[in-house]
């Protein structure tokens, strides 16, 4: 799917894993996760083989018209399918330009346009990562909640 911005939206394909894996194990990416661990290959390839067939987890991969990869974002259904954690990570190459807002709302069009309605969007962020903050308020997510260690972030979809 493409959108206004020119950029192009795709469900995560197999072909994607070794990129995710790269994109996933940049320092700045494992400085703001949830595990600031460096991923181990085989781990991932596990995780990632059994994510693409998850019928509760939905990975898009973000291009540019011309084919360039720019990041990719993840919705996780909960057990009610009434909400889904969101989370996105741009190509380290394609950080600071502009690309979070578009990239993270466009993604969430594809989700919806893919029939996938729960009521609410989550994020958990933490604090110190002020460009994934402004990304996600700059699409409407709000703060619910927090703790020492994360912000919780939710908007209605």
């Amino acid at each position: 799917m493409s959108d206004a911005t020119g950029l192009l939206v795709r469900r995560a394909a197999l072909a994607d894993s070794q990129r995710i894996f790269e994109w996933r194990n940049d320092p700045t990416t494992r400085a703001v996760s949830g595990s600031s661990e460096p991923l181990d290959r085989r781990a991932h390839e596990r995780w990632y083989s059994a994510a693409i067939s998850d019928q509760t987890r939905f990975l898009y991969i973000v291009e540019l018209l011309q084919g360039i990869p720019v990041g990719m974002c993840r919705f996780d259904l909960a057990a009610d399918n009434r909400s889904a954690e969101t989370s996105i990570n741009l190509a380290p190459d394609q950080r600071g330009i502009g690309l979070g807002r578009p990239l993270l709302a466009a993604c969430i069009e594809s989700f919806r346009s893919d029939g996938l309605t729960p009521a609410v969007l989550t994020a958990t962020i933490r604090p110190d990562n002020a460009a994934s903050l402004r990304i996600f308020e700059s699409v409407g997510f709000a703060e619910t909640g927090r703790t020492e260690e994360f912000l919780r972030l939710a908007r209605d979809l």
